[in-house]
């Protein structure tokens, strides 16, 4: 097993050899985003995804798009919108420079420009699925995958942005083509991601043909904005927490051992390397999926805790008696203006549950993790967990720390709800998958969007050689057998 050796050692962000002292420095880290960017530089994880499944659909009257976009043209209209992007969200023509040591500061600072050319790849494909069935999609996985073992760190090229953006198009229809937005997660939560598609589904609309040619795909170089960053996570909404939560904070952090009846894979282990599939339900599958745990008094979010859960212990050893779960919540919903549903930024908090074994899966079972979700989010963040204790000083040493150690964390479910549009906008979200790499400290993950089509998508992750394949294979299968037999109506 291979761990990072010197957990000090300093690295040059993102390929400026000493240059990046000299860009505009903005404001410093919050405590959120060093823990993202300490993890990244470790190799503990590496980015986030977000892809969508746009179509042009020119009947909007408001709509100022051209009629049938070539494929030179749509090359050039997604540069234009792109442009109008990075002119909202400052987030996107910053890096954060953090080189370890606890003791100096760690900030933002901002690219001059960006190059569209080298941080937008356009790929032909003609094997995604764009078929209204259940299943997974081979070649979108790969991708995907591909995506997750790419670090930000030590990019070769410098000036590129601490985000990419993926786009595959279909030679045959110049009117459709899917984006995956992949970032480091210091610069933008999972809203955030959902943020930029919706941003970008407007922009896409507001461009004419006659702007679109104006953007040249071999000048496609834009100056960075000077727009201030957004504040982070602490400089916005204090995440109060009584002396209690403190005191079991405390215990736990100097107490860490994971209890030997609680499965959570192979240890913590650098490197990591992510495996990726994911998994489609149908708009009229999901919608009946949907109606079945709110005629059970239940969220999908639970029911998908709950069903995670049980079957993960049909299928693990009977010595294993206990999993544990995150599940991270937004917190912008309680964050003042100017952060709103098209804002960028990391705001996030985590929501914690223990689940002990029982036989096959339970609306009881969902309906008390509902209660749980339900009870931490009326608290408003007061006693909330965050992502790593509040004592730690050094995310260094915290994450090294626990290389070789058992995993506290069985699974990870990660919900961003419903992608909403406006009904004006001639370009359209159908299909929306929610991706990410996996971590060198927890387990699975699965990670969840709704598209605009009514699709459910599920992105499930784990680290390779750390969780069986074959009984990946198996859960996988099993989860969405369950899930299907859920969303079919009693006869």
């Amino acid at each position: 097993m291979a761990v990072v050796g010197n957990t000090h050692e300093a690295i040059t962000p993102l390929g400026y050899e000493g240059g990046f002292s000299k860009l505009e420095k903005l404001r410093p880290l919050g405590r959120l985003e060093r823990f993202s960017t300490t993890r990244s530089r470790l190799g503990v994880y590496h980015n986030v995804g977000l892809t969508g499944f746009y179509s042009y659909n020119p009947s909007s009257s408001s709509s100022t798009s051209p009629s049938l976009p070539s494929s030179y043209l749509l090359r050039s209209l997604i540069f234009h919108a792109l442009s109008t992007l990075v002119a909202q969200h400052p987030s996107l023509s910053t890096i954060p420079i953090d080189d370890g040591v606890p003791e100096r500061d760690a900030y933002f600072v901002r690219l001059p420009e960006i190059d569209f050319n080298t941080a937008v790849t356009f790929i032909e494909s003609k094997n995604i699925r764009t078929g209204d069935e259940n299943g997974s999609d081979v070649e979108l996985d790969k991708l995907l995958e591909a995506q997750h073992n790419q670090s930000f760190e030590g990019q070769q090229i410098p000036g590129l942005p601490v985000w990419r953006l993926i786009i595959l198009t279909n030679p045959a229809s110049q009117s459709s083509f899917i984006a995956s937005f992949v970032f480091h997660h210091a610069i933008a939560d999972t809203g955030s991601a959902m943020a930029f598609h919706k941003c970008f589904a407007i922009a896409l609309s507001n461009v004419s043909s006659e702007d679109a040619a104006k953007t040249l795909p071999r000048n496609a170089i834009i100056q960075a904005f000077d727009t201030e960053m957004l504040p982070s996570l602490e400089q916005l909404y204090e995440l109060s927490v009584s002396n209690e939560f403190l005191e079991r904070e405390r215990f736990l952090t100097e107490h860490p051992d994971v209890p030997a009846h609680v499965w959570s894979g192979d240890v913590a282990q650098l490197p990591v390397a992510t495996r990726f599939e994911s998994l489609k339900i149908t708009k009229d599958d999901a919608r009946r999926f949907v109606a079945a745990c709110r005629k059970n008094d239940t969220t999908v979010t639970a029911t998908l805790q709950a069903l995670v859960a049980s079957v993960l212990f049909d299928l693990i050893p009977e010595e294993f008696t206990t999993l544990n779960s995150i599940c991270p919540v937004a917190l912008r919903r309680w964050l003042p203006a100017p952060i709103d549903e098209f804002s960028m930024g990391t705001w996030v908090g985590i929501i914690g549950e223990t689940y002990q074994r029982q036989q096959g899966f339970s609306w009881k079972e969902a309906c008390r993790c509902r209660k749980n979700i339900q009870e931490v989010v009326a608290r408003k963040g007061k006693d909330m967990v965050s992502s790593f204790p509040r004592s730690i000083v050094d995310f260094n040493h915290y994450f090294m720390d626990q290389m070789g150690k058992k995993r506290g964390c069985s699974f990870e479910i990660s919900n961003i709800g419903i992608l909403k549009m406006r009904p004006e906008d001639s370009w359209r979200i159908g299909r929306l998958v929610f991706s990410q790499c996996a971590s060198a400290t927890s387990g699975i993950k699965v990670s969840v969007a709704t598209g605009g089509d009514g699709s459910l998508n599920i992105g499930f992750t784990w680290p390779r050689g750390v969780f069986d394949e074959g009984l990946m294979r198996a859960f996988i299968n099993r989860f969405s057998a369950v899930l299907l037999e859920l969303a079919t109506p009693a006869k």
